[in-house]
């Protein structure tokens, strides 16, 4: 009975510490890619030191704020309607979400603008399109 107890609280611990690697790992990788595509925009965007001062915590309030709706928005998709009317409120609810990360988007355009002139506004976006593409191409 000794023996059960002990292989249960070792197995137990064995796994707590791999969910909590697994965590930590998950983490650091959410970290590596954060400042690779900040590197990535400032190298691309030609940001001074300046500009990368103000413009940094803007962008990335701005990033997380798309994330949870990106996450929001995901949620809606994986719901499992049952009739036409559960169909109907999960096609408006992922058709809202996409306006939230329009209007988002419209939004810190706005703060971005303060910041940045309209050239390096728009190499923003290409550069953030061109990040986008790099990371997902070696995933295809």
């Amino acid at each position: 009975m000794k023996i059960r107890l002990l292989l249960s609280t070792l197995l137990l611990a064995v796994s707590l510490g791999i969910l909590a690697q697994r965590a930590q790992n998950r983490a650091n990788r959410t970290d590596a890619i954060k400042t690779e595509r900040i590197t990535f925009i400032i190298q691309r965007v030609g940001l001074t030191p300046a500009e990368i001062a103000i413009f940094v915590p803007i962008y990335d309030e701005y990033k997380q704020k798309s994330w949870e709706l990106g996450r929001a928005r995901v949620a809606a998709l994986r719901a499992t309607p049952t009739n036409d009317a559960e169909f109907e409120q999960a096609i408006e609810d992922y058709i809202n979400h996409k306006q939230r990360d329009a209007d988002l988007a419209r939004e810190y355009n706005t703060k971005f603008r303060a910041v940045l002139s309209p050239e390096k506004l728009f190499k923003l976006y290409v550069a953030e399109w061109e990040f986008q593409r790099q990371a997902v191409a070696p995933q295809r």
